[in-house]
């Protein structure tokens, strides 16, 4: 069961928690130079902004690399894999990946073996945006789209 004040508090002491090094680090160059509260103030804000500096560094590259190679490369395996489970054929419009193996997974006429890997497919999406890689579960769900419209596409067309 969860509760929302356990998981409302427990993201307060995890960023309390996340605050720590940058504190210690803050009070040990305010003592090294003399800065006092001013400098312990000045060096934890430096501290924060060099974070946020090395974040939007990564993220950036990340979608860059993403773009560039990492997209068509992660489409064509997820699109191997759809193949190989033998999914069933997308409808012309999804609301989503997630929607098309929800979908999968609870349309009883399917075989178990599929409705299951349907299920599999939908926690491998769901995990990245669990753990907090937020960004990376875009991507997968990215790739995975591409991946299902090329599927698609390799049906013949219904006339």
């Amino acid at each position: 069961m969860q509760f929302e004040s356990r998981v409302k508090r427990a993201v307060w002491v995890n960023i309390l928690l996340g605050l720590v090094p940058d504190v210690l680090i803050a009070a040990v160059l305010a003592k090294l130079y003399d800065g006092g509260i001013f400098g312990f103030v000045l060096t934890f804000l430096g501290i924060q902004v060099l974070c946020v500096l090395l974040w939007v560094k990564s993220s950036a590259w990340s979608w860059l690399m993403f773009y560039i190679s990492n997209r068509k490369h992660a489409a064509s395996l997820l699109l191997d894999g759809l193949r190989a489970r033998k999914f069933p054929e997308p409808n012309d419009y999804q609301q989503s990946i997630q929607g098309f193996f929800g979908g999968v997974a609870s349309d009883e006429a399917q075989p178990m073996p599929l409705r299951l890997a349907a299920a599999a497919e939908l926690g491998s999406l769901n995990y990245p945006a669990a753990q907090g890689e937020f960004q990376k579960a875009l991507q997968l769900s990215l790739a995975y789209e591409d991946a299902l419209i090329a599927y698609k596409r390799s049906f013949p067309v219904a006339r």
